[in-house]
């Protein structure tokens, strides 16, 4: 006999008691599995599992904090079964992850101030020290990065009261709770991933309309820079966008700029200025890209930017630099950051694109420069491929002035000398010269009336 909890029990009854665990536990598994597979989206699936997550540990409340977007913004969108007005900020991912360096599960009286607030709102409490809530990391899965953190709420037991203390540590977690809490990692995993398949599907479709509109204006330069344009704000949201053309017989960038017209409709503007002019010139020489912040101070909502190319113009202000023609341009537009990226031609710069003002964030991203990049590729097929038709439209008018030309004199011959012609006995080709069947003769020594 086994004494537990001051009661016998023999071996075969406590066999019975963790079978009918296991067959409890594996039918909740297969019910939460059915839930979550009837929706999807990832809120409805954080509502299950936050559900589960109560009844399975009888906690008070659960929420996730997910990693939203490739900026590393983190928002809690749902708590319990509640939806949330709007999503609640809750840090970003370089905040959390260096708070998970060390463990899997922390808790709330490890984390941040600033952090310890946003849990706090999201459980609808006031900020305290030492609320009962315990925090567990999900990665993604090959454990490189965190995609969400999943916050319990627990109740008010004396095991609660400890992790509210700090006494307990996250080792007095029994068994079977850090599964369930690794299942519910693993359900969010399922959903982050399906989601970041269905935003490549999107990307990818993207990319094709921007082929199909870029391949369509091959005929027309002005037509085929618009698009760029157009499609370049659509990629990467920005208030502004420019694309330079390198004009290497007067070694000059020419800007193809979208303004407004009176009747507020768009049209492009061509703007010229030397090569080595500017941020635009440097990128135009050099060929690397440039992300640039005016002030020099990185956000702390994203990526930190490159170092930023300054020029003191005063000592109460400080400029980026840009060439004359654009100065008018940029503090209309209010600048606050750029991108500035070559579009190369195998090894040859042919363009230069600027997008100034990122939309959404505080700066240009490393993800933004990443997009930038593919475009880049696209836009150098695109624009060298249209520079190669009107080299063949050009060719070919040439060709046709010529035939022409041809036309025109051989409808101006006499006719006396088409008789003569006619008339007279085929000539030798020595009669003309020795060295007439040589390769190296020049048709220029035959004499006009030999001609």
């Amino acid at each position: 006999l086994l004494s537990i909890n001051n009661k016998p029990y023999n071996f075969a009854s406590i066999a019975c008691i963790f079978l009918h665990q296991k067959m409890s536990l594996d039918a909740m598994l297969l019910s939460l599995l059915d839930d979550c597979s009837r929706d999807l989206q990832s809120k409805s699936v954080q509502k299950r599992l936050n559900e589960w997550i109560k009844n399975s540990l009888h906690c008070r409340d659960s929420a996730f904090v997910m990693v939203i977007d490739d900026y590393g913004h983190c928002r809690v969108q749902t708590c319990g079964s509640r939806d949330f007005p709007s999503p609640i900020h809750a840090g970003n991912l370089d905040q959390w992850a260096a708070i998970f360096e060390d463990s899997a599960h922390i808790f709330y009286k490890n984390i941040p101030k600033e952090l310890q607030q946003c849990v706090a709102k999201v459980f609808g409490e006031n900020h305290l020290p030492n609320l009962p809530v315990s925090l567990h990391a999900v990665e993604n899965s090959n454990g490189s990065a965190l995609i969400a953190i999943l916050c319990i709420y627990h109740s008010t037991s004396e095991a609660s009261e400890n992790i509210s203390n700090g006494i307990s540590t996250v080792h007095e977690l029994s068994g079977d709770e850090l599964e369930q809490i690794r299942l519910a990692g693993s359900m969010i995993r399922i959903v982050v991933s399906m989601e970041q398949q269905k935003s490549r599907t999107k990307l990818n479709g993207f990319i094709l309309t921007l082929l199909k509109n870029v391949f369509s204006n091959l005929e027309n330069m002005a037509q085929l820079v618009q698009s760029i344009i157009k499609d370049a704000k659509k990629l990467i949201p920005s208030e502004d966008c420019s694309l330079y053309l390198i004009d290497n017989d007067s070694n000059e960038l020419v800007a193809e700029v979208v303004e407004m017209d009176e009747k507020n409709e768009e049209y492009l503007k061509e703007i010229r200025f030397p090569m080595n002019e500017g941020i635009v010139g440097q990128v135009a020489v050099s060929g690397e890209m440039q992300n640039i912040q005016r002030d020099g101070s990185p956000s702390t909502n994203v990526d930190k930017p490159a170092q930023p190319l300054i020029a003191n113009n005063s000592c109460s202000e400080q400029e980026v630099i840009v060439p004359d023609p654009l100065q008018q341009r940029m503090k209309k537009l209010h600048f606050r950051n750029m991108l500035c990226f070559a579009v190369k031609d195998k090894k040859n710069v042919i363009a230069v694109i600027q997008l100034l003002n990122k939309i959404g964030t505080d700066g240009f991203t490393s993800h933004d420069q990443q997009l930038a990049e593919l475009l880049s590729s696209y836009c150098a097929i695109s624009i060298s491929h249209c520079l190669l038709f009107k080299r063949l439209q050009e060719a070919n008018r040439r060709t046709h002035v010529a035939s022409e030309l041809m036309m025109y004199h051989t409808q101006k011959i006499a006719e006396e000398d088409v008789l003569r012609l006619s008339l007279c006995p085929v000539p030798a080709p020595s009669s003309f010269s020795q060295d007439f069947l040589s390769f190296f003769y020049s048709p220029r020594e035959l004499s006009v009336r030999d001609t």
